[in-house]
């Protein structure tokens, strides 16, 4: 990837968004049971890091996926990692996901009451793979899969070229697809090599859709765009798309998005990310018809003496980009190279300084080229709204001034690594009380995840991962908003909890029950107002995470009529209602640890909660297993230079006709979309 370890190397595992879960702590779906480490699974083996099933419990599994029967193949394996979920060692996710309402998990429940959500009309799924084959899957009956083209041969003009980094690299459905009246377009981004002794190049593609024709489909293609020769095999970018709110939107034209990297070598020998009369290094924008051929130019890209079709450029490989599906903004990942590496949101007639710059530091390699960092003009370059620095860099030596303008771009270092993976801004429901409008991101090489927001011109950064736990090498956004991530060994996860989660290794009831607060009142040590036993004082040792719920739901397991919290992190459970007998106080105000928006009593101050039963519509709010539960972690500030908000397209649109979901694997990209 130029700055990462690998290339395109991700494989799949689902169908649809029938997931994998994350490593971030394993939990079991039945609350009382942890995870056993040495259990050993022999119909579901791919359990890692213990097992949530017993023997018998696995049988039953077993027999779930017997009796669908007709699976073959490919469907067959990937149906029975769906019913298997049950029985991995995260398999307490599937819940905080899918809610306890569902029961155990049987996959087929999830393929009616979760994946059709991904499908409008709840019909098809296309899988497009990188080495060219476009596959078609009828969620109704997944033992059939269709092709609906094949570029690995027949292009009208040059061969597909498959390699590290190339192939068939991205789709885009056209916003009107399956609005009745318009042809079906769809849009590839691929590598081809032309029969003309070059290297081989980036290429923007439209294509017709005929049902149960692919060869008609194939030869339907109108090349857009072809690139400069290439240098190698690295630095192809590839992503395109279009804004979300062109979706279901009736207009003669639309804008589509297309990126391309320097398709050079490490530091970019030839210039192309500064070189504007070749389509490489760069964000292309034109304008497609609904129904017609060729495209024309939207005002506001580059302008003269520019390629017309250039809406932004500066860029090395961007890794990738997305749009905000409320914002219509374009956000890309750009990998840096050794280091710095940069977050930017594009805008059309901007320059986003690769080469020249690497995130807002001058390249002093560049100097015999572009002359001196210190007379470079940097006010005719937009920098990133985040950028951060590789281990082994720092940018507050004293011979660093002259590249980074004096400014200290490593700033806290909250985030290290070497190569950035792009991701997207999170507009779903799951984590939306800390996430929501946040820009979610990842580096390959630390294994980590983060995320970025804007508060009045700053943007802060927390952590989701920080045990480089996930080798992640992409993500992907369902119809809802919600993310999955996509790692280097070949899974897919739901977006973990992972740092933002505070768990309690307090016991937890299958249903939270009522607690309703009785007052703030004094307590005194040796005649404590509830009694605080051996279990929650050797529990809080370790971790203290409390919170009224939390408090009342361990409470409830003992029988107790009474739960208290004091002190931010301590529970007291009991019967005797003689618990103002010390009087009452004022000052239950401390924050509940891993709760700040709670309280949790204070100093010898106890906040006491009266326990009612559950009330029935409660079951899907339970705390599985001592959690995880959604808390807000502490953001780390770090001011960076701030670049104007940008408006650049994408593949699924909110409330569309069409979602698209890009996966990658060894060798393929994979796109479910929905018709």
């Amino acid at each position: 990837m130029g700055g990462a370890k690998g290339g395109i190397s991700i494989a799949i595992m689902l169908l649809g968004a029938l997931i994998t879960l994350c490593a971030s702590h394993p939990l079991c779906y039945v609350d009382d049971r942890p995870t056993d480490p040495d259990e050993i699974l022999e119909f579901c083996p791919e359990a890692q890091s213990g097992a949530c099933c017993t023997d018998a419990e696995e049988a039953l599994v077993q027999l779930r996926h017997e009796a669908v029967g007709n699976l073959t193949g490919d469907c067959d394996d990937l149906y029975k990692q769906v019913v298997c979920g049950v029985c991995g060692s995260y398999s307490g996710h599937l819940y905080e996901r899918l809610g306890a309402e569902l029961g155990v998990l049987d996959g087929m429940t999830m393929k009616s009451d979760f994946c059709e959500e991904l499908t409008p009309d709840s019909s098809m799924y296309w899988l497009v793979g990188q080495a060219g084959e476009i596959k078609m899957v009828d969620l109704d009956d997944l033992s059939t899969m269709t092709t609906v083209v094949d570029i690995s041969s027949g292009l009208s003009s040059g061969e597909l070229y498959v390699d590290y980094e190339e192939g068939l690299l991205g789709l885009a459905f056209s916003p009107l697809f399956s609005t009745d009246g318009y042809p079906a377009y769809f849009y590839l981004s691929y590598t081809v090599e032309l029969d003309d002794g070059e290297n081989q190049r980036n290429r923007l593609s439209k294509f017709q859709y005929f049902a149960g024709d692919p060869a008609f489909t194939l030869a339907s293609e109108e090349v857009l765009l072809t690139s400069a020769p290439k240098i190698g095999s690295i630095h192809s970018a590839g992503w395109v798309g279009f804004q979300p709110s062109a979706y279901g939107t009736i207009a003669s034209y639309h804008d589509i998005y297309w990126t391309t990297g320097d398709g050079a070598s490490q530091t970019d020998p030839e210039n192309h990310g500064q070189d504007t009369t070749n389509l490489l290094g760069s964000v292309m924008r034109i304008s497609v018809p609904a129904d017609g051929t060729g495209y024309e130019i939207p005002t506001g890209n580059l302008a003269s003496p520019a390629l017309p079709e250039i809406c932004a450029s500066g860029f090395r490989n961007p890794w990738r980009c997305s749009f905000d599906r409320e914002t219509d903004e374009l956000y890309c990942g750009d990998v840096g190279h050794t280091l710095v590496e940069e977050i930017d949101i594009v805008e059309c007639g901007n320059n986003y300084g690769w080469s020249r710059f690497e995130g807002s530091r001058c390249q002093e390699a560049q100097e015999s080229r572009d002359g001196p960092c210190l007379d470079t003009d940097r006010s005719a370059f937009t920098f990133p709204i985040y950028e951060y620095c590789h281990p082994d860099y720092s940018s507050d030596d004293a011979d660093e001034a002259d590249f980074v303008a004096g400014v200290d771009i490593c700033g806290t270092r909250m985030v290290s690594g070497t190569a950035v993976i792009g991701g997207y801004v999170y507009r779903g429901t799951y984590f939306a009380d800390v996430l929501y409008g946040a820009y979610v991101f990842g580096d390959n090489t630390s294994n980590n995840i983060y995320y970025i927001v804007q508060d009045n011109g700053v943007w802060s950064v927390g952590t989701i991962i920080s045990d480089s736990s996930v080798s992640v090498i992409g993500f992907a956004e369902d119809n809802n908003g919600e993310l999955m991530v996509i790692d280097q060994d070949y899974n897919i996860y739901q977006l973990p909890c992972g740092d933002m989660c505070a768990s309690t290794c307090l016991d937890q009831s299958d249903q939270q029950p009522t607690y309703e607060s009785l007052g703030c009142f004094v307590d005194v040590l040796g005649d404590r107002a509830l009694e605080n036993d051996d279990a929650i004082r050797a529990c809080l040792v370790d971790e203290r995470v409390m919170s009224p719920a939390i408090c009342a739901s361990y409470c409830y397991t003992l029988g107790a009529t009474y739960a208290g919290v004091q002190y931010g992190f301590e529970c007291f459970c009991g019967v005797d209602s003689d618990y103002s007998r010390h009087g009452t106080s004022t000052t239950c105000n401390m924050e509940c640890t891993g709760y700040p928006s709670e309280s949790c009593g204070g100093v010898f101050s106890i906040e006491v909660y009266e326990l009612g039963e559950p009330e029935a519509s409660d079951s899907s709010a339970l705390l599985l297993a001592g959690g995880p539960t959604p808390v807000g972690p502490t953001a780390y500030v770090e001011e960076t230079a701030d670049s104007s908000s940008a408006s650049c397209t994408a593949s699924h649109g909110a409330g569309g006709p069409l979602k698209m979901i890009l996966l990658s694997f060894v060798g393929l990209v994979f796109m479910f979309v929905a018709l």
